[in-house]
């Protein structure tokens, strides 16, 4: 006997949300594809520009090939031909270092157009009078998608992570910032979290303006991959309060964990619990709150940024590794006797408040240096190379 009843998995309203969400999907899908095939050709044209310079576009051909849809077949300096397919298979010896960077390139456009047909990509134009071949305009840095996601964040978020920055040592902040702008500029891919560090300095330094290059020559790999550690530890949420033990995200990577000071947290209105989950794991939608186009991105005049405290000297002790535990315990005893403001009742109003804040400034600095991680950071911080 059949029911009359209808089945309410096939009922009208339940199809249109089904609808949505299948639609929702796939959208996304397209979206991603669209992300992808950007980011790789962008970084096409980078490996291109660092090995060629004063290139201006590339020349490939995308008829079929027995493994790649599209070979590199020159590229140039406007007319002039700085490398040829024709001349790399003329040439006697085996392919140079030079044949592979092309070959490289080629890899990845091929990729980008296994997601879009080559007149749909930026700056391409077919080339007059050969079929299948296409003009690449290497200068062509078209801008990333959705770069008005930098509106979705709290103004007081975006300014935290400003002072955050520039509270790091200046190679780190600008190795971290110049990671930053690449990324919003669409010069170069994210490099994932677990990228073999001691290639960093040559995917980025093809990336730099040559005017900039000799203000980054003086940034080592390790400048590099402590401020790309710190987008991604950005990104993760893994950060604390410089001054308290608080923390929140992944701790499992201590090279990620962003320290911020408290003054900052307090200043901008927003807690550390924010700044944790404001990013999502989105490292490009850091980049959008740390680039600074025009260069670098000043702090307020009115706001000045706090320096690094200076810990060892609150204590009176030598700033180096071979201060033990008990030197800063005696240290800490000794000028807790010296500032107690109690202990003296005969003291002035002004002198009683200017100990108590020396006390809570020696107070700060034991809490930090007795703690054998909190320190190892410090110690980083102040002098991480």
């Amino acid at each position: 006997m059949t029911s009359n009843t209808a089945d309410p998995r096939t009922a009208p309203g339940r199809l249109t949300a089904l609808e949505r969400r299948v639609l929702a999907a796939q959208e996304a899908i397209e979206q991603a594809d669209t992300e992808h095939a950007h980011w790789v050709l962008q970084h096409a044209y980078a490996t291109l520009r660092e090995q060629f310079p004063t290139a201006t576009s590339a020349v490939v051909d995308t008829g079929l090939r027995r493994t790649l849809s599209a070979w590199t077949v020159s590229v140039n300096a406007s007319a002039d031909p700085l490398w040829t397919a024709a001349e790399a298979a003329s040439a006697i010896a085996t392919p140079n270092e030079i044949d592979e960077v092309v070959e490289g390139a080629s890899w990845q456009i091929d990729t980008a157009l296994q997601y879009y047909p080559p007149e749909t990509l930026p700056g391409w134009s077919p080339k007059a009078d050969e079929p299948g071949r296409y003009v690449l305009d290497l200068t062509a840095v078209p801008t990333v998608p959705d770069q008005d996601r930098q509106d979705s964040l709290p103004a007081g978020i975006s300014r935290a992570v400003q002072e955050t920055v520039d509270s790091w040592p200046w190679q780190v902040a600008l190795a971290a910032r110049e990671y930053c702008r690449g990324l919003v500029e669409a010069r170069y891919l994210p490099l994932e979290e677990t990228a073999e560090h001691d290639e960093v300095r040559a995917v980025l330094a093809r990336t730099v303006a040559p005017a900039d290059r000799a203000e980054f020559a003086t940034l080592t790999a390790a400048h590099w991959e402590e401020g790309i550690n710190y987008v991604h530890g950005l990104a993760l949420g893994a950060v604390e309060v410089w001054e308290t033990s608080e923390g929140y995200g992944p701790t499992y990577s201590l090279d990620h964990i962003v320290p911020i000071f408290q003054c900052s947290l307090a200043r901008n209105g927003v807690s550390l619990r924010e700044v944790s989950e404001a990013f999502g794991g989105d490292v490009r939608l850091v980049a959008l709150a740390v680039a600074d186009p025009s260069g670098r991105r000043a702090a307020p005049a009115e706001e000045p940024v706090r320096p690094l405290p200076k810990f060892y000297q609150r204590l009176g002790l030598p700033q180096n590794i071979v201060v033990t535990r008990s030197d800063i315990d005696a240290a800490y005893r000794a000028r807790v006797r010296a500032l107690r403001p109690d202990l003296v009742p005969t003291v002035c109003a002004a002198q009683r408040t200017a100990e108590k804040d020396d006390f809570a400034q020696v107070a700060e600095a034991y809490k930090v240096l007795s703690d054998p991680d909190a320190r190892a950071r410090y110690d980083r911080e102040i002098s991480p190379f």
